[in-house]
């Protein structure tokens, strides 16, 4: 079980790598635990996957969520601080099977069939013509 009261502190200690707003968000995201993410992602069958990719993963409570059913998590952002930021929580918490990566979701540069699961959780709207 990863410690959210670890998470949080590193949040705090580090918040000038992110937007006042983004720093809020994760904040709040954090605050509750991961439970409800795992919730969430055991219903729709994230579970049963071996390599999850989180494409536009922010902060990455739902990376982190994956870590705990997930053989391997990928996570993937184009903000730099929120992959600084990420990276420094999947330290924090100890976990080793969370890769963070910088990158734009326009521009994947993963093979066909490299996951067998993704979450583009609240991000596909903000890439312009998402249709």
């Amino acid at each position: 079980m990863i410690d959210t009261k670890k998470l949080q502190g590193y949040l705090d200690d580090n918040r000038d790598l992110l937007e006042p707003v983004s720093y809020d968000f994760a904040s709040r995201m954090y605050a509750g635990g991961l439970e409800k993410y795992d919730r969430r992602l055991r219903q729709v069958g994230f579970h049963k996957c071996k390599h999850v990719l989180d494409a536009g993963s922010g902060t990455g409570q739902w990376a982190l969520a994956l870590s705990e059913m997930c053989d391997q998590v990928t996570a993937t952002d184009i903000l730099e601080g929120r992959v600084y930021m990420l990276d420094g929580l999947v330290k924090t918490a100890g976990v080793k099977n969370v890769k963070v990566e910088y990158g734009s979701l326009k521009k994947l540069k993963y093979a066909d069939a490299s996951f067998d699961g993704i979450i583009c959780y609240g991000v596909i709207f903000t890439t312009g013509d998402w249709q």
